[in-house]
């Protein structure tokens, strides 16, 4: 008792070596991929003899192509990759210059090379290939003022002194907002709006000067730009025609039921930011703007593209769009049943809720009733109601056809990644620059 462990006598050195020898041998076969032949191999008769190639499969080397594409093959399924690298035309024309070049002896990059010197090569070459483009940015109004606010931020935050005096001066605070999405841009120049007072403040206190020396020609370009009127008039005409943009995403992205408040807040959307473009613009409403058509297109390729027909469907069941009250307040609105665009996607919904069976002419004929105040919703009640109770409320003393449809949220996510902010340097781009 108390001796420890012994050794064992029956274990020599050289069983002792083995034993040590094991755990590397385990390692080293794990790294090693296992030697299994490619299915174009030995793949002869039943006898084991390989069958002889023709003349025609020789002069062409088709044993020797097959085996190729069995490599490939084998890459794709021991990695994992999505066969749709398959398709990548940088892919395919690797391999061609390859079996084309003369690179006798060639061995594939590393692992560690891809992801260091050859990235960086690559990187360094698109930067280079974008700069004539990045050149005219600073040109282009929405991406000028929103690269003038992040430099103002920028020489503020980095330096402590400048820091602390814009700190004594504000309550909020500059945010560091990042740059993957189009409401950061709003958010940022939001703020910018919010603490004009505070920075005025800042450029023209005496302490200001005494920090100037450390970079006086972005000093001199802050405090110019925070003191031009001009350049405060563009930044309000950005959040004026965003704000339509910027509610109805934070409208959208809640965990209440407004499924069915999509399609009117969408319109809605689009009717304010033109109103808005346009009394700037100075421009009638049957004028012409040609900056409000390239943000039209792509607001409209945006609904197209996160539109469907549940929209629609929940659009159609909401009892207040067929009130006389709320189609007279635009001049253009359409009840639901009478938009064509409206109707056709509805009806696609409901074949695919319901199939072509007894269910679905059921509920076609209970559709029809209601948006017609037909049998089951004529009563005074239920067409008064319309107007003035709230949705699933109507539905539950009314009707029980769109109670559970109408429970459900809609969340923005999906569209709020489209207004990115290349979304917003293409439209600058493709408009002639704006001046407030």
């Amino acid at each position: 008792m108390g001796n420890g462990v012994k050794p064992c006598p029956k274990v020599t050195i050289d069983v002792l070596v083995q034993l040590k020898s094991e755990p590397d041998k385990a390692d080293a076969s794990t790294k090693t991929p296992f030697n299994i032949p490619l299915p174009t191999i030995g793949n002869g008769t039943e006898s084991g003899r390989k069958r002889k190639a023709s003349a025609i499969e020789a002069s062409f080397n088709v044993d020797t192509r097959s085996q190729m594409d069995a490599l490939i093959a084998r890459m794709f399924y021991t990695t994992g990759l999505p066969f749709n690298l398959a398709r990548n035309p940088w892919f395919r024309q690797a391999f061609m210059f390859a079996a084309n070049g003369k690179l006798g002896g060639y061995v594939p990059p590393s692992y560690n090379k891809i992801r260091t010197s050859l990235l960086v090569q690559e990187k360094t070459y698109v930067e280079r290939m974008l700069q004539p483009i990045k050149s005219t940015w600073s040109s282009k109004g929405i991406n000028e003022v929103t690269s003038d606010a992040q430099h103002i931020r920028n020489f503020i935050m980095n330096h402590s002194m400048r820091l602390s005096m814009f700190n004594d001066n504000s309550k909020l605070k500059l945010l560091a907002i990042s740059k993957t999405r189009f409401t950061s841009q709003f958010v940022m120049l939001k703020r910018f709006s919010e603490i004009k007072d505070d920075l005025t403040l800042l450029v023209v206190c005496p302490r200001w000067f005494d920090y100037r020396d450390d970079n006086q020609g972005r000093a001199q370009f802050v405090k110019d730009k925070i003191l031009s009127d001009l350049w405060w008039d563009k930044v309000k005409y950005i959040l004026d025609f965003s704000e339509p943009i910027y509610s109805m995403i934070r409208a959208a992205d809640n965990d209440k039921p407004c499924l069915h408040l999509i399609y009117e807040m969408w319109d809605s959307m689009i009717e304010k930011v033109k109103t808005i473009i346009y009394l700037h613009e100075g421009k009638e409403e049957y004028d012409h703007s040609p900056f409000y058509d390239i943000f039209d297109k792509i607001l409209q390729s945006r609904w197209l593209k996160n539109n469907t027909p549940l929209h629609c469907l929940a659009h159609s069941l909401n009892p207040k769009y067929y009130t006389q009250a709320w189609l007279d307040e635009v001049n253009v609105r359409e009840a639901p049943h009478v938009d064509e665009e409206i109707s056709t996607e509805r009806n696609k919904c409901f074949r695919k809720m319901f199939g072509d069976g007894p269910e679905l002419h059921k509920i076609k004929q209970q559709f029809g009733n209601f948006s017609l105040f037909a049998a089951g919703f004529s009563s005074f009640d239920s067409i008064e109601d319309r107007t003035y109770v709230e949705l699933k409320i109507w539905w539950g003393i009314h009707g029980n056809l769109a109670l559970k449809l109408l429970g459900q949220p809609s969340s923005s996510s999906c569209a709020e990644r489209n207004w990115s902010t290349r979304m917003v340097s293409y439209i600058v781009q493709q408009a002639k620059p704006w001046t407030c």
